[in-house]
């Protein structure tokens, strides 16, 4: 009997649903398809991540390309993306920028939501590779118009949001040393993941740049680990005059997204 992720993996390597593995226990491989099955396993026995082997990740409804590069999209993101739609809905900003963008999973999701309006759509990384990646994926998705800028958190764009009515959105590195002991991440780039020694480090330095940008407004959307959501508090409060903090729970009930209004 196969697992259920070997079920997934033999699937995308005959073109077929897991559901047609399932009912075909008996099926036929050519020699190269088990020779691409064998090494599949392989990979998962070294606890190489199933999106890694298959070369993609369902997000949001769609399948985003993710390599070694960049961080694997997760569900618990997906509740960044609604709320800064729902903010720009309501709010009508003039841009909507995503930091730390990775893959471009969220700044491609926001930019298929909001069809049909006047916005700039913006995303950074540090990382020239991970930008390849999510040029690419917008490229494969048809999303044609965001700016995909290299630098450090926002500074690549922070001339862009003066006077302006802005969202960010960002799921920067938040683990911390203990966190990053954990096995299922260790394939996954520690510069997408690691937070610094205070683990906190990478969104507080974030929102030091954002303090200067002199924006007319902004909806700031943060994504942290619960435990995290005090410390973000007072850092907002320490960069910007009278904030306003919400906190957003996830479908698993943990607090995950800070919601900073200014």
């Amino acid at each position: 009997m196969f697992t259920q992720e070997e079920q997934i993996v033999l699937a995308h390597i005959l073109g077929k649903s897991r559901e047609f593995i399932i009912a075909r226990p008996e099926i036929k491989l050519s020699a190269e398809q088990r020779r691409r099955f064998a090494e599949a396993q392989r990979k998962l026995s070294q606890g190489i991540p199933l999106a890694y082997i298959l070369g993609y990740k369902w997000f949001y409804g769609r399948k985003f390309a993710v390599n070694k590069n960049v961080l694997i999209p997760r569900p618990e993101t997906e509740l960044l993306v609604e709320l800064a739609a729902g903010a720009a809905k309501k709010l009508k900003p003039q841009i909507i920028a995503d930091i730390g963008t990775g893959s471009g999973a969220i700044i491609i999701s926001l930019k298929k939501k909001l069809t049909g309006v006047k916005i700039k759509f913006l995303a950074t990384d540090i990382s020239g590779k991970a930008l390849a990646t999510a040029k690419a994926n917008a490229k494969k998705l048809a999303v044609k118009n965001i700016a995909f800028k290299k630098g450090n958190l926002a500074n690549p764009v922070l001339k862009h949001l003066a006077g302006k009515k802005i969202i960010v959105a960002a799921n920067l590195p938040y683990l911390s040393s203990q966190q990053m002991k954990e096995p299922s991440i260790k394939f996954e780039p520690k510069i997408a993941l690691y937070g610094g020694k205070k683990s906190t480090q990478k969104i507080a330095a974030l929102l030091a740049q954002l303090s200067r940008a002199q924006f007319a407004s902004a909806e700031i959307f943060l994504e942290a680990d619960p435990s995290q959501m005090r410390e973000i508090k007072k850092a907002a409060e320490k960069y910007f005059r009278s904030p306003s903090v919400k906190i957003h729970r996830d479908l698993a009930g943990r607090n995950r997204v800070v919601q900073i209004s200014i």
